[in-house]
């Protein structure tokens, strides 16, 4: 009987250390996705200031403001449930990818109104 309480005592200690390893374990932070997307890309707070990688593309969650300069896209959609500005600096396009076929206009799409700002072209 002793013998018996020991190994559970000794099973329940290995658990109990193996649970602690695996707590100890550097875990990522996890990125705030925004529910926008740019060119399929999604923004997070990891990305929102460089949201392509090129520099045409930034976020501010705050004012949930797109801002594009001198960008050239084939989609946007605004899924945060609040109204949107788009802000535009410099020539930018906004094109449906060759060869794809869509019902309607797909190219901006959001669930909440959507206001265009600035004196460029879009």
């Amino acid at each position: 009987m002793i013998v018996r309480t020991k190994k559970k005592s000794m099973l329940a200690v290995f658990f109990s250390l193996c649970l602690l390893l695996v707590g100890l374990f550097p875990t990522g932070a996890m990125a705030v996705d925004y529910g926008v997307t740019v060119n399929g890309i999604g923004v997070t707070d990891a990305n929102a200031a460089d949201v392509l990688g090129d520099g045409t593309v930034s976020y501010d969650s705050g004012s949930n403001t797109l801002s594009l300069k001198g960008a050239n896209l084939n989609k946007i959609e605004n899924n945060t449930g609040r109204a949107m500005t788009i802000s535009t600096t410099g020539d930018n396009t906004i094109t449906l990818d060759t060869g794809a076929y869509t019902y309607g206009v797909n190219l901006i799409r959001s669930n909440a109104p959507l206001t265009f700002d600035g004196s460029d072209s879009l």
